[in-house]
């Protein structure tokens, strides 16, 4: 059966260089853009979206075109079907990296394949360091401190969450250094996908649990 390896975990985690690691590493993944409403920043990430306006992501929701999407600072972010049969067509993994929303969008959703769904994590504070030198450490706005608070508090809230929606995940990857988490989820995808997977329930639900403690 086909698969999809999705990545998802807090913001600042590193989920993004992680992917980056991970095709380096496996070439048999290939990296689904999202598309988005938001204007090009012309930074590292833009190669990460298909540019839409409005218009075009509404008829892209009207005709069942996305598998998930959602708002976010007034913009919208989804995943077009479009970029799954692609890769699929070209006889690749498809890559995609979510937040939580759209895991349980994906999750809830028969997407006509199989979704294979690992969680980065790493130490809230460590995170926290990682989202105020992204934010405020360079040039301090009013804006970039309320971008940095919202993404703090959304982790928070996330880690706090984790317990009760573990079971989405079917590994938890602790981001100690890119190229072994890379590694690991690389490893850990064939596992699963071959039904030998080495992960222990019991074990992601005690993960779950510490980091939900650590941010009570």
């Amino acid at each position: 059966m086909r698969s999809a390896l999705i990545i998802t975990g807090p913001s600042g985690v590193g989920k993004t260089t992680v992917a980056t690691e991970l095709l380096s590493q496996c070439s048999g993944f290939e990296f689904v853009r999202s598309a988005t409403t938001r204007q090009k920043r012309g930074d590292a990430y833009d190669s990460e979206y298909i540019y839409l306006t409005n218009e075009e992501f509404k008829a892209m929701i009207s005709s069942d075109g996305l598998l998930e999407y959602m708002e976010y600072g007034g913009q919208m972010y989804g995943t077009p079907r479009s970029e799954i049969d692609r890769i699929f067509s070209i006889g690749k993994i498809p890559l995609l990296i979510l937040d939580i929303n759209g895991v349980k969008s994906i999750r809830s959703t028969d997407l006509g394949f199989k979704s294979i769904i690992f969680y980065i994590y790493d130490d809230v504070n460590v995170i926290e360091q990682r989202l105020y030198d992204r934010y405020l450490k360079d040039s301090p706005t009013a804006d970039k401190f309320f971008a940095f608070l919202s993404r703090k508090n959304s982790n928070r809230r996330d880690y706090s969450e984790l317990p009760n929606i573990a079971t989405l995940f079917d590994a938890f990857f602790k981001n100690v250094t890119v190229n072994d988490t890379a590694t690991a989820i690389c490893n850990t995808f064939f596992s699963v996908f071959d039904g030998k997977n080495p992960v222990d329930p019991k074990e992601n639900m005690r993960i779950a649990e510490e980091l939900k403690n650590s941010v009570v």
